[in-house]
């Protein structure tokens, strides 16, 4: 099964004191990283239907995890692809969405040129061509791109518009922002899809009808990417999901008899029975899950 890592750039902290990765319009904060999760999970919906297994490099909608962190992940899991979704910020003028790889990483460069084929293909403004090649000694060393060149990992960030213009706020935060989502999302995963070698299903998998609540046995949420490695040896055990927070757990609809919460605690967690296998770190937590296995 192909491994894609989704990184939902910067956190909800990132935005502290008036400055950061937002944007303040009418007196309202509209923080980045909300509009890079709700992507994010778009995108992992569309690509777990079609078999591809998704990994979150920080939990989204939670606070900000280190750059380092999120290659050093990718350096554990060696995923076929990662993927940085981010939006943009500049002057009011600019506008359209831009991806970046590193320069003369071949498998990236790929991936970029698939991304920008089906965001024009999908009716997306581009920012200038839409490809943006990361170098040293230039405003576009970005470490994403980087650190995996480095490692001989594919990746590519995704700048999907500009905040700081009117006509792309709209999209990002204002009123066309789900039909927009979902528009990068759709082509943000035919590109994953193509790169893959996998057919893209269609629409249907993006705009099914909604389902029954459904009844499980067993899942398992994780309050931190720190914990995906012990909660991955669960998962294999029972045979079941893994929900990257409360929240997104939330959002699904399956109801479940069993949680095992791996790592932080289990506040608000409802089931029938709720297990929390967590240590003061992921080393103790590991252990934890280990005795349960």
């Amino acid at each position: 099964m192909p491994t894609v890592i989704l990184d939902p750039g910067h956190g909800t902290d990132t935005y502290e004191n008036g400055g950061g990765k937002g944007v303040k319009v009418g007196g309202k904060v509209y923080e980045e990283h909300d509009f890079n999760s709700d992507v994010a999970l778009r995108i992992e919906k569309i690509l777990k239907t079609h078999g591809v297994k998704v990994v979150f490099s920080q939990n989204p909608y939670s606070k900000d995890v280190s750059l380092t962190s999120r290659t050093n992940l990718a350096k554990r899991i060696i995923p076929n692809m990662f993927i940085s979704i981010h939006a943009n910020a500049g002057a009011s003028s600019v506008e359209g969405i831009c991806v970046f790889a590193w320069e003369n990483a071949t498998n990236s460069n790929r991936m970029a040129d698939l991304v920008v084929k089906h965001m024009k293909a999908d009716g997306i403004k581009t920012h200038g061509n839409g490809r943006h090649y990361s170098m040293l000694n230039s405003w576009t060393n970005l470490h994403i791109t980087r650190e995996l060149a480095k490692v001989n990992l594919p990746g590519v960030l995704i700048e999907h518009g500009f905040m700081t213009s009117k006509s792309d706020f709209e999209n990002i935060f204002g009123k066309y922002s789900n039909s927009y989502r979902q528009k990068c999302a759709v082509a943000d995963s035919k590109a994953i899809l193509e790169y893959l070698g996998i057919k893209y299903k269609g629409e249907a998998t993006t705009q099914q009808k909604p389902k029954e609540e459904k009844e499980v046995e067993n899942a398992i949420i994780i309050n931190s990417v720190n914990d995906y490695p012990a909660a991955e040896l669960l998962a294999e055990k029972l045979g079941c999901s893994i929900y990257p927070s409360k929240n997104a757990y939330k959002k699904s609809q399956n109801k479940v008899k069993h949680i095992y919460v791996v790592g932080g605690n289990k506040d608000g967690v409802q089931a029938d029975k709720v297990t929390l296998l967590a240590g003061p770190d992921r080393l103790t937590t590991y252990g934890e899950v280990k005795k349960a296995l």
